[in-house]
């Protein structure tokens, strides 16, 4: 969603790109998630009930286009999204998460800037954004509690505390410090300075390891290091910034 500036027409617009063609939709009405777990299972039926709970906000913003006298056609999906056919359901969701954060905190910005409205447009759209923000937190942590749950099975099955897990994972990340999804790109650069192009690379990735580019965010990073894979624009949770460094990296830029 472009930045916002206060104009209801643009503002309603970007809304209206980013949802009534975006991820939730997609994932529903278009993409074959895999399911080989009971997991995979809910999470299909959680982003069937989210695309649901949000139709009722999608026609009011319909209707408010409508009454600013705008085109409310629907929009070709703004995303690359062969990539995630045939991903278990369960990726999807770490996706969604990703994705909706950042959705979240595009909304919140719009609805910031119509916090003195008094127009009626103004304050439908204010109230839109609004109930939207509370309804993707909620699905987030829907589907966040469904990742949790899974996780915590798998450790279960394998005999083994998630707390030594962790400590396992903390180990071998002692290598490659930048494998924090937590952090923030330039900080990951700073720790990979010096290190070798795959390192970079590694350290360019958005570290959460979603697989939806096929591999986990080591082992695409390899991929382009060794010459085996060449796409650079696989990399869904960082969207353009990983490109732009990863085009970087590679002398493509």
């Amino acid at each position: 969603m472009a930045t916002t500036t206060r104009n209801i027409h643009d503002d309603a617009l970007g809304l209206w790109r980013l949802e009534a063609r975006g991820f939730l939709d997609y994932l529903v009405t278009v993409a074959t998630p895999v399911t080989t777990s009971e997991v995979d299972e809910n999470v299909i039926l959680a982003f069937d009930d989210f695309l649901e709970e949000e139709r009722p906000l999608l026609q009011r913003l319909f209707e408010l286009m409508v009454r600013l006298d705008m085109n409310a056609d629907r929009p070709s999906y703004a995303l690359y999204a062969a990539q995630y056919n045939f991903l278990t359901a369960e990726k999807l969701g770490a996706v969604f998460v990703q994705m909706a954060g950042r959705e979240v905190a595009a909304m919140r910005a719009m609805s910031e800037c119509y916090t003195d409205a008094t127009v009626l447009d103004e304050r439908l759209l204010k109230g839109i954004l609004g109930e939207w923000v509370t309804l993707r937190e909620a699905s987030v942590k829907r589907i966040e509690k469904l990742l949790a749950g899974a996780e915590r099975d798998r450790a279960a099955a394998a005999g083994e505390e998630v707390e030594e897990i962790e400590e396992e994972v903390g180990t071998a990340d002692d290598e490659f410090p930048w494998h924090d999804e937590a952090l923030g790109l330039e900080d990951r650069m700073k720790l990979a300075d010096g290190k070798g192009l795959f390192e970079q690379l590694f350290a360019a990735m958005a570290q959460t390891d979603c697989t939806a580019c096929g591999y986990d965010c080591e082992g695409y990073a390899r991929a382009i290091a060794d010459g085996e894979d060449s796409d650079l624009t696989k990399c869904a949770p960082g969207e353009l910034e990983t490109q732009q460094e990863l085009e970087k990296l590679s002398g493509k830029k």
